[in-house]
């Protein structure tokens, strides 16, 4: 399974944080790399070999806002085998409970929603 993270209606950011959470006993993470709507001069990824994949990205050498739509990062996963008999379906989404980040070109905080995923094995 693939999940592509994007970014849409932009209200113009330089930075942005945020946790993917996922169903670790259904997930192994195989794969994440970066998409290129930040210039990732600091831009990163936790090592995702345990619990959520903690995502900074930031337009280091901006002067304005980053005010494009497009793809922040790429996250593939396989499924436990365990998991794929059935029909059973895993949310993968933003954090709730940990810091969900975007600033400004002036460091004003912007808020940020999200959009879950789920997932459903049959």
């Amino acid at each position: 399974y693939t999940a592509t993270l994007s970014l849409v209606n932009n209200p113009g950011l330089i930075g942005l944080e945020f946790d993917l959470v996922y169903d670790e006993a259904a997930f192994d993470v195989s794969a994440v790399s970066l998409g290129s709507l930040f210039d990732y001069q600091g831009s990163s990824f936790t090592d995702h070999a345990q619990g959520p994949i903690r995502f900074v990205f930031d337009s280091a050498l901006a002067l304005s806002n980053v005010e494009a739509d497009g793809v922040l990062a790429v996250v593939t996963f396989t499924v436990d085998p365990a998991y794929t008999s059935g029909v059973k379906a895993f949310d993968i989404a933003l954090s709730p409970q940990t810091h969900e980040m975007g600033y400004d070109i002036n460091l004003n905080q912007v808020s940020i929603g999200a959009l879950g995923d789920t997932v459903t094995l049959s």
